[in-house]
């Protein structure tokens, strides 16, 4: 048998992905299995053990076009695109591929052979993208929709060059992530800083962008603060060794749900994104804003959070 599924999401979407590459190969021993990726989350099915191979496209003219050439080389048992929206790049890919059914939603346009609209399931990304295996396999669902990250053998050297020179005990604490609204004040994780002084060992995770504000937050608890700014691997492995994780909702969130390492995750007021994107780490508090569109939640209350769950 010969699968081809696509995620062409963010890097938390493919995470949320993996219990489907394992349910493939666990149902269909032999098989092969392909992941149509994006640039960005590559990396993960790319060292995925139950993946065979990897392609990846590119939203451009000439990414479809050497996706097309890519595609015509092969036919496919399964094509299988689990996004539950409508999806204008996966209906024009399918047209392109070549394969002998194909599974997905079925909502703007009956595009796919098999229907997973029709499926009775939970809210969950990862429940949502093992949906086809009740199609395919109905007798050998296991149930199992934990996300598995697999870090390569020549990472380690240099995770545990990192974690030689941070603290025995420490907690993530991710300050920033594109999406602007569900980034940290500095006034707030200084007090959370300062609420946990010489009780927690934080290292700090932000992106780029926002190193600016990370300076602000050294000023104000007036101490050099530990922080790792490495790929998508490295910082699986470090979150793998950490006590605890505080973050917006990310793919940290689901990183170290990966792992089973407890989680502080904060939230937009948007209850679908909360179904299904919450953390599914067996330690977990949530954490949701009194805002809408902004996250805002009193400093207090995620110390509290905090508290409860070291």
């Amino acid at each position: 048998m010969d699968f081809l599924v696509v995620q062409i999401g963010r890097i938390g979407d493919m995470i949320l992905t993996t219990p489907l590459f394992s349910g493939l190969k666990q149902s269909f021993p032999g098989s092969r299995l392909t992941v149509l990726t994006s640039s960005s989350n590559n990396i993960i099915a790319k060292y995925n053990q139950n993946v065979d191979n990897t392609i990846i496209f590119n939203k451009t003219i000439t990414g479809y076009i050497k996706l097309l050439l890519q595609l015509k080389k092969h036919k496919f048992d399964y094509w299988i695109d689990t996004k539950p929206e409508y999806s204008n790049t996966s209906t024009k890919l399918l047209k392109i591929a070549r394969f002998g059914k194909s599974i997905g939603f079925n909502t703007k346009e009956n595009c796919f052979d098999l229907d997973l609209s029709t499926l009775e399931n939970g809210s969950h990304y990862t429940e949502i993208n093992t949906l086809p295996l009740r199609l395919l396999a109905p007798d050998n669902v296991t149930g199992n929709i934990m996300p598995e990250i697999h870090i390569p053998d020549e990472k380690w050297p240099e995770i545990n060059r990192i974690l030689s020179e941070l603290p025995k005990e420490f907690v993530i604490f991710n300050l920033s992530v594109k999406d602007a609204t569900r980034n940290w004040k500095a006034e707030d994780v200084v007090h959370i800083y300062n609420r946990f002084r010489g009780k927690l060992n934080f290292v700090y995770q932000f992106i780029e962008k926002d190193r600016h504000q990370f300076s602000e937050i050294e000023s104000g608890t007036g101490e050099k603060l530990p922080f790792f700014d490495g790929g998508i691997l490295e910082l699986s492995g470090i979150v793998s060794k950490s006590k605890l994780v505080i973050t917006p909702d990310t793919s940290l969130i689901h990183i170290a749900s990966s792992f089973n390492i407890p989680v502080v995750g904060i939230y937009h007021n948007v209850d679908w994104n909360l179904k299904r994107f919450a953390p599914l780490s067996d330690k977990k508090a949530v954490l949701v804003s009194d805002e809408k569109n902004k996250i805002r939640i009193d400093a207090d209350k995620i110390c509290e959070a905090v508290e409860s769950l070291i």
